[in-house]
């Protein structure tokens, strides 16, 4: 055995190399879902909300995969400011790293409509007092009763309306 494997190492040895190229195709779109068609959200900037405040919040909302294993990569298209009672209508586009058939990558969509509310009330600071003598019938109407100080967070021109009426103080 030992005289027949020295004789086989010998000889000289034929090889043939042939290459095969493939082409693997993603034919498979990637799946992508939200557990929220809509969402509201508090605004807490002037006159809405910046997207960037509720980014964690809105990407949890959305889930995608691919049935080829690889985690398709998902983007939006959210406007940096999201504005008050406006709702805004956001895309998430999930897409694998192809190629499909065509050449491109694949890719599905989902959307969440997100609305900005303003819940919080302002905050108000009344005039000082005023003490009004007089020997007769005194009109409030007539009476310089001066200007609260008001602060919203979101709105700048919050309405403030008086419950003074025109009746006589006797």
């Amino acid at each position: 055995a030992d005289i027949v494997r020295c004789i086989l190492l010998e000889r000289p040895t034929a090889e043939r190399v042939r290459l095969q190229e493939f082409n693997v195709y993603d034919v498979w779109v990637p799946e992508i879902s939200t557990s929220q068609t809509a969402l509201t959200i508090e605004a807490r900037d002037v006159g809405g909300a910046r997207t960037s405040r509720y980014l964690e919040q809105l990407n949890a909302l959305i889930s995608a995969s691919d049935r080829c294993g690889i985690t398709p990569t998902v983007t939006h298209d959210a406007p940096e400011f999201l504005p008050l009672d406006t709702p805004v209508t956001i895309t998430w586009i999930a897409e694998d790293e192809g190629p499909g058939r065509t050449g491109g990558v694949n890719s599905a969509n989902v959307s969440v409509v997100v609305t900005v509310e303003d819940t919080q009330a302002p905050i108000i600071v009344p005039p000082p007092a005023l003490v009004v003598e007089g020997n007769s019938a005194i009109s409030i109407d007539d009476q310089a009763l001066g200007r609260p100080a008001v602060v919203d967070l979101a709105d700048l021109h919050p309405q403030v309306t008086s419950s003074a009426s025109a009746n006589s103080v006797d």
